[in-house]
């Protein structure tokens, strides 16, 4: 991967939303290029959790409906909020969906 995004092989941008709650852990919502893991997955449907303390990534439950882009998201209480975007095949996505961070686990509501 990293050889590929220096040669330009790669793109340098990704849709996948980025949400920093405290000073170590970040969420990784949707997108459309598989830039952080180097295996395959949903990309559009995945949510990951980031330690920055232990630099680990989790991968939590995949989202009912895939977000390539347009997509928000936002975190209210113990709640995880992806809202909008578009899916695979760039057409609007209008139902939000929300995730018990708390837990790590579980399914979206």
């Amino acid at each position: 991967m990293r050889k590929a995004f220096f040669k330009k092989e790669q793109p340098d941008i990704t849709d996948s939303k980025l949400l920093q709650i405290n000073e170590h852990e970040v969420y990784i919502v949707g997108g459309d290029d598989r830039a952080l893991l180097a295996y395959e997955y949903d990309v559009a449907r995945s949510c990951s959790h980031i330690d920055l303390r232990t630099k680990l990534i989790n991968r939590l439950a995949y989202l009912y409906t895939g977000r390539n882009c347009g997509h928000a998201i936002c975190m209210v209480g113990k709640f995880l909020y992806v809202v909008g975007g578009y899916d695979y095949n760039l057409e609007e996505v209008r139902q939000t969906e929300k995730f018990n961070v708390l837990r790590k686990e579980g399914t979206w509501i």
